[in-house]
């Protein structure tokens, strides 16, 4: 190790070195303890100072290869500047003390002189036209964004590469801030060049996608994405293009466990429906509503089926042919859409018994809004004195607004 050009102040034996002149580690440390001046040792490596605070000596070194590492020690923060940034921080965004223990060990944002917290969060505030709420998740999921000078230009990059627009962009920051530490081009960039070919996808369907599910930016595409897919398309023996329509529509699927999630809800949906789960109409049914596999059995996919069941009162083999043709059901609250709209065609038909063999023909009917279709809808025939039987009420759910006024149109001037 090499030393050279060292100032007078420095302590006797070491002073006196030379240009060119060489000394060996064990040497300098021994001499700089003797001195009793202070040093610090880094992690890095090792700088020393003079009596007067100029570093006069620096030896670094990778993180990775210096054997030194476990003998030395960060220098002292300044406590002043350490306590401003906590209080910053707890009175900001909220930060509790023990949070705060985890940053100081894990980050150096509090650290950084007083005042540049504040300005890079006013500036990325701004910059994306945040809600205090927005601004609040952003910094408490991912406080080391603070600890970054270049968040402009990754925010740039990401707005080229998808082309988004300033909402677009926001969009995706609140909904994966963990991007933002990640390097753009070697890390944010290969996913989603990965994405495009492997999902066979142009600039406009993979910015919508991301648009979907902003998360699926910060998975990684060896341990996540990929098995994911590879899975799916094993199990369902999807094509390429049926997968990348699939993942399109519902990016979350990606990010289900394949164990503890996927298979297992595969299986308790082949039991509970008593359906092969090899059979085209199961591959149909996941097809058409892939969200299904992400559902919680417990919260709503037993509750529903059960509801369902009762209220119709459906045979085990009339509930599998109800999902089969409407699975897209579960989307829908039991108190707050189904219950509802189940009591709307009772009271119009009059009959409990024709409204469940009318819905069960249809199950589509259980879907449409009340208040925007199914009442206005039912009240305009009843206005044209127009029989209100289940013919009429599926028209009400099933028309276009085009097909409807025609409808009501043509029923008016035959009542008349």
């Amino acid at each position: 190790m090499g030393l050279s050009t060292l100032t007078p102040s420095l302590p006797g034996g070491i002073a006196k070195a030379k240009e060119g002149s060489s000394i060996s580690p064990i040497r300098l440390i021994t001499l700089l303890i003797l001195s009793a001046r202070p040093v610090a040792f880094l992690a890095h490596g090792f700088a020393f100072r003079t009596s007067n605070d100029s570093l006069v000596l620096s030896h670094l070194q990778s993180r990775s290869s210096s054997p030194w590492g476990p003998l030395f020690y960060a220098p002292a923060k300044d406590a002043s500047t350490v306590k401003a940034n906590k209080d910053f921080l707890m009175g900001a965004f909220d930060f509790n003390r023990d949070r705060l223990r985890e940053i100081d060990a894990t980050s150096n944002i509090l650290t950084l002189d007083v005042g540049v917290l504040d300005q890079r969060a006013t500036w990325l505030k701004s910059r994306l036209e945040l809600k205090d709420n927005e601004m609040k998740k952003i910094i408490q999921s991912q406080p080391q964004i603070l600890a970054h000078t270049n968040l402009a230009d990754k925010m740039d990059w990401l707005q080229r590469r998808l082309g988004l627009d300033d909402f677009g962009l926001k969009k995706v920051i609140v909904g994966a801030p963990h991007i933002l530490p990640c390097s753009m081009e070697d890390n944010i960039g290969p996913t989603l060049d990965w994405l495009q070919w492997r999902l066979g996808l142009d600039d406009v369907a993979l910015r919508k996608m991301i648009l979907r599910q902003p998360y699926t930016l910060g998975c990684s595409v060896d341990e996540n994405l990929e098995p994911t897919l590879k899975w799916l398309q094993k199990r369902f023996d999807f094509d390429d293009s049926t997968l990348g329509k699939i993942v399109q529509k519902n990016p979350q699927i990606m990010h289900l466990s394949i164990e503890s999630n996927l298979e297992l809800k595969v299986e308790w949906l082949r039991q509970r429906l008593g359906i092969d789960g090899r059979s085209e109409q199961f591959r149909k049914m996941i097809q058409l509503y892939p969200v299904i596999l992400g559902l919680s059995i417990e919260d709503n996919l037993e509750p529903k089926l059960a509801w369902i069941q009762r209220s119709l009162s459906l045979t085990d083999d009339d509930l599998t042919k109800f999902i089969l043709k409407f699975p897209s059901i579960f989307s829908c609250n039991v108190e707050k859409n189904l219950e509802p709209t189940m009591n709307f065609y009772v009271d119009a038909l009059g009959n409990q018994q024709k409204a469940r063999s009318l819905l069960k023909s249809t199950p589509s009917l259980l879907a449409y809004s009340l208040e925007t279709r199914l009442k206005p809808r039912l009240e305009e025939i009843r206005n044209a004195g127009i029989l209100v039987d289940s013919l009429h009420m599926r028209r009400i759910g099933q028309y276009t607004n085009e097909q409807w006024g025609k409808h009501i149109l043509k029923s008016r001037k035959i009542s008349s």
